[in-house]
């Protein structure tokens, strides 16, 4: 086990913070590059050691002041689905099949798990409505964002009020895809050239469907590094295999 783990603390790297609201994302910490589930991981479903995630959740959660039980980690897949967390714990089968999870309660944690997919983080501060949603391709072109986005406005959000957090994932110089994935994306998310097959700009597709919603551009941010390109930092499917860890983008309302 790595010494940040044994220390009690969590290798993140904080996005955004005031006195209520801390969103962030985890990076792998001291690790072998070329392990790919070395370093900090919570995902308990992609062939992890078990003690290794538990270890980490439990890491996260001394270093956030939180309980275990009050880090919220769905079982994605890739989908549509949002969670509602109205107490916590929660009910395991209330996170299984979700990509999204929204909350308003204090000191619970909710967050999503990527390896080069987009991980997205929104919040209302003066509702205390904050969610996390998880857009990989298929869950940008399968209503993730405007899902999300809905469930928050149920939940007392104010589309004008809400701040979005685009966290590190995999960029546009790395993301190539078949004309089969590219075709599902509006035109201009699409980069081309003479003999190189098309690259899908994530960060630009899940902006447009934020901006087409409502939610102004000033309250976008966009943190934009590469996943793929930065694998000793973080997890990537790409480039270290669908089997591997995971990093966890997260946002806590604070008590």
């Amino acid at each position: 086990m790595e010494s940040n783990l044994i220390h009690g603390s969590a290798p993140e790297e904080v996005l955004y913070e005031s006195d209520r609201i801390l969103a962030a994302t985890t990076w792998r910490g001291m690790c072998d590059v070329d392990n790919p589930y070395s370093g900090f991981s919570v995902c308990h479903y992609v062939g992890d050691d078990e003690a290794h995630w538990h270890a980490c959740r439990n890491a996260l959660a001394r270093y956030l002041g939180v309980d275990t039980a009050h880090v919220v980690v769905p079982r994605q897949t890739h989908g549509s689905n949002v969670s509602v967390v109205s107490s916590a714990p929660v009910e395991p089968s209330t996170i299984e099949n979700v990509d999204a999870v929204i909350t308003n309660l204090p000191g619970v944690v909710v967050g999503v798990n990527t390896a080069d997919c987009l991980p997205l983080l929104l919040f209302d501060e003066m509702s205390g409505v904050v969610g996390t949603a998880h857009a990989g391709w298929r869950g940008a072109v399968g209503g993730i964002i405007g899902n999300t986005l809905t469930e928050m406005i149920k939940n007392g959000a104010s589309v004008k009020a809400l701040h979005a957090i685009i966290a590190p994932h995999i960029g546009v110089c790395c993301f190539e895809v078949g004309e089969e994935v590219a075709g599902q994306f509006h035109p201009d998310d699409v980069v081309r050239a003479d003999n190189v097959r098309p690259h899908v700009d994530l960060s630009r597709a899940v902006v447009r469907q934020l901006i087409d919603a409502g939610v102004s551009h000033e309250n976008i941010v966009i943190h934009a590094d590469c996943t793929r390109c930065n694998p000793d930092r973080y997890f990537s499917a790409r480039a270290h295999g669908i089997a591997s860890g995971r990093n966890f983008t997260f946002i806590i309302l604070k008590k």
